[in-house]
């Protein structure tokens, strides 16, 4: 029979769970709600929605598969798993941490308010007598498997100690008999923030992820609209692959420029790994408007703080920077902009520009949320931001061969410059005079970044004007793009 201890409320369990770890009694420990039965997100689901998680969980190891820079991730099944375990994704493995106070944050974690009339509680476990009793039981038992690993880069995984039990026994504590911690629902446990189990920031995976999961969002949504009575039919097209450009206006097939060689893009995919604890413990930077918000001079001053401190400081760049703004009385009305640099620092920290080009990105951005005006929800305001910090400018759409996409604008003069210098022959001659030295003719006439620009080029402009734009025009769930390496398709809306 399992052991039912009671506490009076989270912090009570928190530190009863916390005595029993210090006296060897449980190691892994599970935060839940409610006192649910402990099932894998895989079992848990009804005969109707199992193949629709097959299917997704099948997308996802393909995308896997597929992307530049997700190699070692696709090389271990158990990392694989402990990813799509920790989105949401269904998989037979369970969530547990090693911390008592990470799992009281989950059991009084909720998040949507529902009004509960259960109790909750942590689940304790002691690995080593779950080993000792299951080596008893017939073959037909699958033994469970305990996964304690570190994913580079998964923070989130880091961030909550946590670890995995495999099992894909749908009855489990039939079987064996777990004993839990109980106490009434009082509220949220305080003692953690949230952002500490679900880190604001992200890593280079955790930003390709954002690629996948904004393409799972593209593909719910067609299915909604398919469901549409009628629609399927009235709206079936072939759409035919062109190659990377308009074959009316380009005479002949456009080499791959060179400086799209793969050893190049390699050190713009791979990212080295980094730790969380190490990362987050990155200083506070404060921004300070003295009451004027000038975006030429507030750009000038943040760049060169920034220069500064990168120059002072090279090792900057392997942590977060956490940003702060003096005169909080000007943020109203406007992005977040301590949220927007955060994630644009983090984009560009970890990619191969240099100094220089990092302090004007931030620079950048920061003028860019200063010439924002008013609210709306069309892109009015950010256009005319762009275009006081750019002069004459377009948007932009570009996105990657999984079907994730971003949108900018940027300066029709820097996107020129960034045109590869050997063009012009492939250009149908009938049109070449209109379409050379106009980018806006280039884009129509070639989609495919790699056969269009000079990478370096390309990636100056990313860093200076795209990536600032993007942070503060794009929520933080969709997918955002701070170099051209994974691009695959570069043109107009």
């Amino acid at each position: 029979m399992p052991d039912f201890h009671r506490a009076a409320d989270v912090h009570e369990a928190i530190a009863l769970a916390s005595t029993f770890k210090r006296e060897g009694r449980y190691d892994w420990f599970r935060g839940q709600l409610q006192n649910w039965p402990l099932k894998s997100s895989f079992a848990r689901l009804a005969k109707d929605e199992l193949e629709q998680a097959r299917e997704k969980l099948g997308r996802f190891w393909h995308w896997v598969k597929a992307t530049p820079g997700m190699e070692s991730l696709g090389a271990n099944v158990a990392a694989f798993s402990a990813v799509a375990q920790h989105y949401g994704l269904p998989t037979n493995y369970i969530d547990f941490t090693t911390s008592p106070e990470v799992a009281g944050f989950f059991a009084a974690d909720n998040p949507k308010g529902h009004l509960l009339d259960a109790e909750s509680c942590i689940v304790c476990l002691e690995t080593a007598d779950l080993k000792k009793f299951w080596a008893n039981m017939p073959a037909k038992y699958p033994p469970p498997r305990f996964i304690g690993l570190e994913v580079p880069n998964l923070w989130r995984l880091e961030a909550q100690e946590g670890c995995f039990l495999f099992c894909d026994c749908a009855n489990f504590e039939h079987i064996y008999d777990l004993d839990r911690i109980i106490f009434p629902y009082t509220g949220p446990f305080p003692g953690i923030p949230r952002s500490k189990i679900y880190p604001l920031e992200k890593s280079a995976l955790e930003i390709a992820l954002d690629q996948y999961f904004m393409n799972e969002k593209l593909i719910a949504g067609t299915r909604m609209v398919y469901s549409l009575s009628g629609f399927r039919e009235a709206s079936h097209m072939t759409m035919e692959d062109t190659g990377g450009w308009n074959s009316d206006l380009v005479s002949s097939p456009i080499p791959t420029d060179s400086s799209w060689d793969k050893s190049v893009l390699a050190k713009w995919i791979q990212a080295d790994p980094e730790r969380y604890s190490h990362v987050s413990a990155g200083p506070v930077l404060t921004i300070s408007f003295l009451g004027q918000v000038d975006p030429s001079s507030l750009h000038r001053r943040i760049e060169s703080k920034v220069l500064s401190d990168l120059e002072r400081n090279p090792s900057l760049r392997t942590q977060s920077v956490r940003w702060t703004v003096e005169d909080a009385e000007l943020l109203t009305g406007r992005p977040n902009l301590p949220e927007a640099l955060s994630r644009l620092w983090n984009g560009v920290r970890i990619l191969p520009y240099t100094p220089d080009q990092i302090a004007h990105c931030i620079g950048r951005c920061a003028a860019l949320w200063a010439a924002w005006e008013g609210q709306s929800s069309d892109d009015i305001p950010f256009m005319r931001a762009a275009s006081t910090c750019f002069g004459e400018c377009l948007e932009i759409e570009f996105g990657a061969s999984d079907g994730s996409y971003s949108r900018s604008f940027a300066s029709k003069r820097t996107l020129a410059k960034a045109v590869r210098n050997d063009v012009s022959p492939y250009l149908n001659p009938r049109y070449a005079d209109q379409i050379h030295g106009n980018i806006v003719g280039m884009l129509q006439a070639i989609q495919d970044p790699s056969l269009l620009f000079d990478f370096s080029r390309l990636a100056d402009a990313f860093v200076r004007e795209i990536a600032p734009f993007q942070v503060l025009h794009r929520r933080s769930d969709l997918a955002v793009f701070y170099s051209p390496a994974r691009l695959d398709r570069f043109g107009l809306p």
